[in-house]
């Protein structure tokens, strides 16, 4: 199994070595320390750390300065801040930086493995997440429109990322509440929409209405099915969908900023579908 990399930062060589022992005796592999900004960050360069450990004061720049510098090297970087302070403003700052973690000085061993340990666990867990949600998408579509319509989808192809995409007419937006946020888009033309209804109800649709409301409807059960059978293979996520909102035009886009997503098209007998699911990582502080 890969160990997980990490860089001490701490203008005290003391401090430095006691954390470097304990998380060395628990596996993981210290690649690196730094007792300044400068010094922290021409160390990041040349060992790519997972992880941080990160003194708040320092000469010449405290921690969060630190720690802000390291960001734009590496915005999913995980940083543990370490202080002899921690009070409601320390930790509302290292929130709203999105730090990972906070300890505060002097901390028994159990605590800095505990936070360390949860954080990467959290990050293995998302990474996981993301490794089989496409495929989860994929096989509760297939069998849900296979289930309500009596056909099957003909062809799938996957995109990694797609930062915009312009709506062919109706777009169900789902979103997913639990351990990792997130959110479902199924989106077609009026046509296609029009049809998939129609055999979903047997029998020719009444209005508009009734197609975006069917389509909704049929959204929200491929959504659900997503979750429920990505909640089955780990009992941890806790993921559960939100009412479906829906949108129809000529001139709709779909941007999915701060979150990573794929995209699946779907070719369909009643034609072509456009899938997208994305899930945010988990930012919540571990203290301690």
């Amino acid at each position: 199994m890969k160990k997980n990399k990490v860089m001490i930062v701490d203008d005290s060589s003391f401090l430095r070595n006691i954390i470097s022992d304990i998380l060395q005796q628990s596996g993981f592999e210290i690649v690196g320390q730094a007792g300044s900004k400068e010094e922290a960050l021409e160390v990041y360069d040349k060992t790519n750390p997972d992880i941080v450990t990160m003194d708040i004061a320092m000469p010449g720049a405290d921690g969060f300065e630190c720690v802000k510098a390291l960001f734009e090297k590496n915005q999913d970087l995980k940083i543990i801040m370490i202080s002899s302070m921690q009070d409601e403003e320390l930790l509302t700052k290292a929130e709203k930086m999105k730090i990972s973690g906070f300890i505060q000085k002097p901390f028994e061993e159990e605590d800095l493995i505990s936070v360390v340990k949860g954080i990467m666990e959290a990050e293995e867990n998302y990474e996981f997440l993301k490794s089989i949600s496409t495929e989860a998408f994929k096989d509760a579509f297939n069998n849900g429109i296979t289930r309500l319509t009596k056909k099957i989808p003909t062809a799938f192809r996957e995109e990694e990322e797609l930062n915009q995409y312009h709506s062919k007419g109706v777009t169900t937006l789902v979103g997913v509440i639990g351990v990792y946020s997130g959110r479902m888009i199924v989106d077609m033309s009026y046509d296609t929409a029009d049809k998939i209804a129609a055999e979903m109800l047997r029998r020719q649709t009444k209005d508009k209405e009734e197609v975006l409301n069917t389509i909704s409807e049929f959204a929200n059960i491929i959504c659900g099915n997503v979750c429920s059978n990505i909640n089955k293979t780990k009992g941890l996520f806790g993921l559960r969908v939100a009412p479906p909102i829906i949108f129809y035009g000529e001139d709709l886009h779909s941007s999915t900023p701060n979150i990573h997503s794929k995209s699946l098209w779907v070719t369909t007998d009643f034609g072509e579908v456009w899938l997208n699911i994305g899930f945010k990582r988990s930012e919540g502080l571990i203290w301690k």
